[in-house]
């Protein structure tokens, strides 16, 4: 959620916490709150999923196979042409996805 520039009092909430002092007192989650987060939350998982797809389009884990099925008949063309790279931090690995630029674009 930090990454997705959460306000302080919606993470406390949904963490199940409570924000002291008087932010905790004054300050609202909003519905556009709620919208933004979903958006951004809903962009991350269409991401990961095109990414997983680029990388091969079956998983052995059913629910997950189901759901990138699903997403590529949604999504069309576009997990092909991804730019897919494994990056390697010690211990730790992780992949990321560049779409190509269109054409004529910078």
């Amino acid at each position: 959620m930090t990454e997705l520039r959460t306000p302080e009092i919606f993470s406390h909430e949904r963490l199940g916490h409570m924000l002291a002092g008087i932010g905790g007192i004054y300050s609202h989650v909003t519905p556009a709150m709620r919208q933004e987060l979903m958006d951004g939350l809903t962009e991350r998982w269409t991401d990961a999923l095109d990414v997983r797809l680029a990388m091969n389009r079956r998983s052995p884990v059913a629910i997950l196979d189901d759901l990138m099925r699903e997403h590529h008949e949604n999504a069309g063309e576009r997990t092909d042409g991804l730019d897919i790279r494994r990056i390697s931090a010690g211990s730790k690995s992780r992949f990321t996805a560049k779409r190509p630029q269109p054409t004529g674009a910078r």
